[in-house]
């Protein structure tokens, strides 16, 4: 993630308010280049640790940390257009109850290993058709119409 490393300045130019914190820590309030009103918190070596920038289309939050916990009592919602999450070495995802997946279509990849599936009780895996090991050609959409899912022309049924 790439932070924007502009200083907040006051609307004629001159650089804003800036106020010392703890550990070397800097706060500074202003406007940035795109008239957007701008707190910025920077480490003591000059990095950018927190930036609220408040423009026309709402704010924007930016935030580096080592760590950052969330915690909440009951409900923990996110809205968004687009979603990503991106993790160096490992992820974890543990739900005490049950866990429901859906989109689309989804894709589970493991490029470089395997994928695993366990369950204690049945495996239940439904499909119009289940490939495995196959490149088979598109299903038709319906057997009734003979249209078919992607580019491809539809072939005999």
């Amino acid at each position: 993630m790439k932070f924007d490393t502009e200083e907040p300045k006051n609307a004629d130019g001159t650089p804003g308010a800036t106020l010392p914190l703890s550990h070397g820590r800097i706060l500074s309030v202003g406007v940035d280049a795109s008239s957007s009103d701008r707190i910025v918190i920077r480490s003591s070596t000059g990095e950018m640790e927190l930036a609220i920038d408040f423009g026309p289309d709402g704010p924007r939050l930016r935030l580096r940390a080592i760590d950052i916990e969330l915690a909440a009592a009951k409900r923990l919602a996110l809205q968004c257009e687009s979603f990503e999450l991106q993790v160096a070495e490992s992820a974890n995802l543990n739900v005490s109850g049950a866990l429901q997946m859906r989109g689309g279509d989804i894709y589970l990849d493991a490029p470089r290993g395997e994928l695993s599936l366990k369950a204690n009780d049945d495996l239940i895996v439904r499909g119009e058709r289940i490939l495995l090991n196959s490149d088979a050609e598109p299903m038709p959409a319906s057997l009734y119409d003979g249209r078919t899912r992607g580019n491809e022309p539809p072939g005999e049924l």
